[in-house]
């Protein structure tokens, strides 16, 4: 029973990675997320950049549009463009117009961390190294 469960859980998980990966990227300033928990990737140049996980009571749309487009400046989007656009409105403007996002329902809490740890070994996105 065990091993069965297990085997249904890596499957899952899987899943929820490759629906990641083929999912539709949206600009940010275009992207409408759900308020439900799941993964969610950044795109800069067709490349994964970030990936991230959203388990707060605003889900995805509260991770994404609230916590890395307008939070604070330790965001990992903050931090990437801050060089290049010094100005907080410019750099805002820059992202929401320019960086795609795309991601995944994952209803299960418990899973949310499992999928974010596997999309970030799998896609190795430069801005989750530390």
């Amino acid at each position: 029973m065990f091993s069965r469960k297990l085997a249904a859980g890596v499957a899952e998980f899987s899943r929820s990675v490759e629906s990641l990966v083929a999912a539709e990227a949206f600009v940010l300033g275009q992207a409408d997320p759900p308020k439900l928990p799941g993964v969610y990737a950044f795109m800069i140049n067709d490349k994964h950049m970030y990936v991230g996980e959203a388990k707060g009571s605003g889900g995805l749309y509260d991770r994404i549009m609230r916590k890395h487009v307008s939070g604070d400046e330790g965001h990992a989007l903050q931090r990437y463009f801050k060089v290049d656009f010094p100005d907080r409105v410019i750099r805002r403007d820059h992202i929401m117009g320019n960086v795609p996002v795309k991601w995944v329902i994952v209803e299960d809490l418990l899973s949310v961390a499992v999928v974010e740890r596997l999309a970030i070994w799998l896609l190795e996105p430069p801005l989750n190294r530390k």
